[in-house]
């Protein structure tokens, strides 16, 4: 599926991913990320998954959403 498609209704106020780009699943464990999923950084009572970023990346997420873009950069594919 498109990202586009996933994110079609949401007020998305920063970005820098392309929105073509084929998504294989959303997760918010960085664990669980292989190639081409969307990493969702939730920031909880106990862990900031924003915190997870670089893992997620690492492991091969193709976008990071989160509410926190300072912990992402030009070379991190985020919305």
């Amino acid at each position: 599926m498109k990202l586009k498609n996933i994110v079609k209704s949401a007020n998305i106020l920063d970005s820098n991913v392309d929105f073509e780009v084929e998504i294989s699943k959303i997760t918010s464990d960085s664990r669980k990320i292989s190639y081409g999923d969307v990493f969702v950084a939730i920031k909880g009572t106990k862990r900031d998954g924003n915190l997870y970023i670089i893992e997620a990346i690492k492991n091969g997420a193709a976008v990071i959403v989160t509410d926190e873009n300072e912990y992402c950069s030009n070379e991190i594919p985020y919305v």
